[in-house]
């Protein structure tokens, strides 16, 4: 089971960087929830598959040139745990910028039902419940 999450979370990076917001849909669980860093103006948690694909446009929209890459991916149990590396430049300023987070990508039956983006990997792995 650990592989066929790892690479469901793969293809969810895959469709980002493709720039299929909508192909995400396919992924998640219809009661799925997504949970965003601190900071951002969005507070979440949004719930349910449309609110999340919503949160997931209106980030690919306030971003442009996107390049998502995953630093370091493992599986624990029915979690994905992603350190990622996001160039983006800003649609309306122009500023080309760059953000290191973690998502921590929870499965059941093969969906993404669970997902927490945190700015700190020990913060991301605590909130999931996958502390040590």
């Amino acid at each position: 089971m650990s592989q066929k999450n790892l690479e469901i979370v793969r293809r969810s990076t895959e469709l980002w960087n493709a720039g299929n917001v909508e192909g995400l849909r396919e992924l998640f669980h219809p009661d799925a929830v997504l949970h965003v860093p601190e900071g951002l103006p969005e507070k979440g948690p949004f719930s349910g598959v449309d609110q999340v694909i919503q949160q997931y446009q209106r980030m690919h929209e306030a971003f442009t040139n996107h390049d998502l890459q995953s630093t370091d991916t493992e599986a624990r149990g029915d979690c994905v745990i992603v350190r990622y590396c996001w160039h983006m430049r800003g649609a309306h300023s122009g500023v080309e910028g760059e953000l290191r987070y973690t998502g921590v990508f929870r499965l059941s039956a093969g969906k993404i039902i669970d997902v927490r983006y945190c700015w700190d990997d020990a913060e991301a792995l605590e909130a999931a419940g996958l502390s040590e």
